[in-house]
């Protein structure tokens, strides 16, 4: 048997059934070319609070080099396939860029969740064996076997996403209805979000719109104070949904984990 039949299989659907009855947030963030100071502000935060984090990192960071190590910390590429991409002019080329960052890379997340056969028949010679390349919108979407093979956790909630939808950022009003469901919640951050606090959607866009991508990808604590907001904003939303994971003893768990433990691996070793 191999992954084309392993979906077809009792024991990959109890393994999903199981997933759904239990309470697991998994967390992870896209680095998005982000400046040092914010990428250290927004992974220390889950650090402390002693969360795992999934990391797709889309060029090299001292601060996530210095992390790499730490047991709470896996890495993973987040390539931008898009056109006019910093890191390449074409999918090979781009691949090798990310890979570099990432050389043990098992796990990938597209830039603005771009996916194609093209990219997968690329991505599975070179070791990738899962992916959260797919974002629902806070609907509970079951981790499947993707066409090429890999297994997919797509994410339940993006902070980007929740913030074009123009959704209520007040957790105590919106948080327990919609992360107090069981099953699997994989959340998607972004560390610029985090540092400036995004109230709403077009705040980050319009900052990103004024900066080069240099001004962007090196700004410092007194350009970073500038331009974060005051209010309530996406950094105290997060706060607050990581306060009610670890009160409700819900499982934080790593997508590396959840994957070692599903039956694809289980028929990688037989």
């Amino acid at each position: 048997m191999d992954t084309s039949t392993i979906a077809t299989t009792q024991a990959f659907q109890t393994w999903k059934a199981d997933m759904a009855a239990q309470d697991i947030f998994v967390f992870s963030m896209d680095i998005d070319w982000a400046a040092e100071p914010v990428i250290e502000k927004a992974v220390s935060f889950f650090l402390e609070r002693e969360i795992p984090l999934t990391i797709y990192c889309t060029h090299f960071s001292k601060v996530i080099d210095r992390y790499k190590q730490h047991p709470l910390i896996r890495l993973g590429i987040h390539p931008n396939f898009l056109p006019g991409s910093s890191q390449g002019d074409s999918l090979d080329e781009i691949l090798d860029n990310v890979f570099s960052v990432v050389p043990e890379a098992v796990t990938m997340r597209a830039h603005r969740w771009v996916s194609s056969n093209d990219i997968y028949d690329r991505l599975v010679p070179r070791g990738i064996l899962f992916d959260s390349n797919e974002c629902a919108l806070m609907d509970m979407v079951l981790p499947y076997v993707h066409r090429s093979g890999i297994l997919r956790f797509p994410a339940f909630w993006e902070d980007g996403g929740y913030l074009w939808h123009k959704l209520p950022l007040d957790f105590s009003a919106e948080g327990k209805r919609i992360f107090g469901r069981p099953g699997l919640k994989v959340i998607n951050c972004h560390p610029f979000h985090f540092a400036v606090n995004t109230p709403y959607f077009s705040w980050t866009r319009e900052i990103k719109d004024r900066l080069s991508r240099d001004e962007y990808a090196h700004l410092d604590e007194s350009g970073l104070a500038r331009i974060t907001w005051e209010g309530y904003g996406m950094r105290n939303f997060v706060m607050e949904l990581t306060d009610f994971a670890l009160k409700r003893h819900a499982r934080c768990a790593l997508l590396h984990d959840l994957y070692n433990e599903s039956p694809l691996v289980q028929e990688h070793q037989s």
